[in-house]
Parts: C-alpha cells; sequence; structure tokens
C-alpha cells in the first residue's frame, strides 16, 4: 500500500523540485563560478540528501500523528463504552440488589407460609387419625351388628326352605287339581266351540239371506230414486223453459237486451236454491261458490254476484249461462232429498 499524502505535502515536494531546477539551471548558466559550482554539486548532493531525509521524516511524523489521533480516537470510545457498560452494570447491579432483596422476603414469607402449612397439615394428619380409629371402631360395631343381621338372615332362609317344602307340596297339589278342572274345562269347551261353530253358520247364512234381501231391495229403491229424480229433472227443466221462454222476443232483440225481474223469477228462484244448498251442504262461502261458478261459465264473478242478489235485470247471455250451469248442477246431483228441496223451493 502507498502513503497517503495530503495536498500541504504535494505542492512542498513540488515547491522542492522547482527550486531543484531553478538551482540547476542557475548553475549552468554561471560560467564565472565554475570552479566554485564543483565545490558546490557536493553540497547540493547532502543538501538534497538532508532535504529527503528530512521530508520522509516529516512524512513519518505526520503519518504517525494520524495514528495517534485514530488511537486517541480509538482509546475515546472504549472509554465512553467503559464508561457506559459500568453505568449499565451499576443499574443491573441496583436491579439484582432489589431483586435479592425481594427474593429475600419471599423466601421468609414462603418460609412462614410452609410453617403454617406445616401445622395445618400437622393438625389434619392428627384429625385423619382421629377419624380413622373412629371408623375403626364403628366398623367393628357394623361387623358385629353385619354378622348378627347375617345369622338371622340364614336363620330366616332355613326356616323359609322349610315353610317352601311344605308350600311346594301344596301348591303341587293345587297344580294338580287344576290341571284336573283344565282338562274337564277343555272337554266342556270342545262341546261348547262345536255349539258356538253351529249357532255362528247359522247366523251367517241368514246375515248372507239379509244382505241379499238388502241388496235387492236397495237397487229396487236406487232404480225408483233413479226415476224420481228423472221425473223431477223433466219437471224442473219444463218450468225453467216456461219461465225462460219469456226472455224471447218475437222481433229478434239484440243479445244485449235488459229484462224484466220477473220473467228470470223461476230461474232466479233454482239457482239461489242450489248455491243455498251447496253452500249449506260443503259450509263454503259465498265468493267461493262464485268463484266456482265463473271458472264454469263463460260470465264474470261480479254478473253472478249481481244475479244472485237481483241487483240488475240480467241479459240474456247471462241468463243462458246460468241455466245451463243450473242444468249441469241438477244433472250431477243424485240426492232426492236435495232435489225435493229444490223443487219446493222453486
Amino acid at each position: 500500500m502507498f502513503p497517503k499524502f495530503s495536498r500541504s505535502d504535494v505542492f512542498l515536494f513540488a515547491l522542492l523540485i522547482i527550486l531543484a531546477l531553478i538551482y540547476d539551471s542557475l548553475r549552468q548558466t554561471n560560467l564565472k563560478i565554475d570552479m566554485i559550482q564543483i565545490d558546490l554539486s557536493e553540497n547540493t548532493k547532502y543538501f538534497y540528501f538532508v532535504f529527503a531525509c528530512l521530508f520522509i521524516l516529516w512524512h513519518k511524523i505526520n503519518s504517525t500523528s494520524q495514528k495517534i489521533e485514530e488511537i486517541l480516537a480509538l482509546s475515546n470510545n472504549i472509554h465512553n463504552d467503559i464508561n457506559r457498560i459500568r453505568e449499565t452494570s451499576q443499574i443491573e447491579n441496583k436491579r439484582i440488589e432489589r431483586t435479592i432483596a425481594d427474593l429475600s422476603n419471599n423466601i421468609n414469607r414462603i418460609h412462614e407460609i410452609s410453617q403454617a402449612e406445616s401445622e395445618s397439615i400437622e393438625r389434619n394428619i392428627l384429625n385423619l387419625s382421629n377419624n380413622i380409629n373412629r371408623i375403626h371402631e364403628t366398623t367393628q360395631i357394623e361387623n358385629e351388628r353385619i354378622e348378627r343381621n347375617i345369622a338371622d338372615l340364614n336363620n330366616n332362609v332355613n326356616r323359609i326352605r322349610e315353610t317352601s317344602q311344605t308350600e311346594n307340596g301344596r301348591i303341587a297339589r293345587t297344580i294338580t287339581n287344576l290341571s284336573n278342572n283344565v282338562n274337564r274345562i277343555r272337554e266342556t269347551s270342545q262341546a261348547e266351540n262345536e255349539r258356538i261353530e253351529r249357532a255362528i253358520t247359522n247366523l251367517n247364512n241368514n246375515v248372507n239371506r239379509m244382505r241379499e234381501t238388502f241388496q235387492s231391495e236397495s237397487e229396487r229403491i236406487e232404480r225408483a230414486i233413479l226415476d224420481l229424480s228423472d221425473e223431477i229433472y223433466e219437471i224442473c227443466e219444463a218450468d225453467m223453459n216456461q219461465g225462460l221462454n219469456q226472455f224471447s222476443t218475437t222481433n229478434g232483440a239484440n243479445t244485449g237486451q235488459n229484462l224484466n225481474y220477473t220473467n228470470s223469477a223461476t230461474l232466479w228462484n233454482v239457482f239461489r236454491s242450489l248455491v243455498d244448498q251447496r253452500i249449506a251442504r260443503e259450509s263454503r262461502s259465498l265468493n267461493s261458490m262464485f268463484d266456482e261458478i265463473t271458472s264454469m261459465i263463460n260470465i264474470s264473478k261480479s254478473t253472478v254476484y249481481n244475479f244472485y242478489h237481483r241487483k240488475t235485470n240480467p241479459r240474456e247471455t247471462t241468463v243462458n249461462e246460468i241455466r245451463r250451469w243450473v242444468n249441469g248442477e241438477v244433472g250431477r246431483n243424485n240426492n232426492l232429498n236435495n232435489l225435493y228441496t229444490i223443487l219446493m223451493n222453486v
């Protein structure tokens, strides 16, 4: 590594070189002092040597001073670190002293607590020992009592065994008697079962004959109901046609022409009776009935409502749709009592 030179060193070195050059030039140009120059050349050599030694010595001193400054700075840093370590160690020593004092206090408290616990444990041990002694005494008494109870139980078992032998004999005799009675009852029950079976067979035959008679009677009644239903339907249709024929006009009136209330009285009576019968029989409301009628015929719910309550004069299309629904409802109704009620309402 080459030594580091400052600007002053370089400047001084350059100045010396310039002086040497000036001196050399003066020496060459001075012809009058040639002899003296010979003497001076030796001195010049000494001068250069001394100058070089001084320069080297100055550079060494300069570099040494820099190293000394670095060493001083390092020593200052070390001194500062030592001071910080000393301060930290003092703080740690104080903390350690406080910790030691706390530990000493805790040890003293633990010692006191351990003494109290030892005394408590000793008292508990004494209590346990006393309890064990009492339990031992109690167990001896209980063992004696249990032994007496066991002896009593053995005596009772022996007495029960003797009694059970006697009872077993009596039970065996009773079972024998019961077996004989069961056999007699079985023989008697067989005869009774045969008699009951014959009676059941006779009852079945009678029931079959009654069922056949009832079926023939029910068929005859059903045929009579159907005949009556047909006749009632024809009577209702004839009455409705007689009342509805009054709606027609001889001059070809428009279908939107309004009619009088009295001309649709028969149809209104039949319609209202059918609706009321359905409501009573099916426990329904007027709105649900109007919804069903609206879904089956080509008129609105409000029109059905107005016709039921006779709020407006119905049109011919409304009368035709209502009549179609009434005919279908009467045709589906096979209950004779309901039809008779409708006929009476009409």
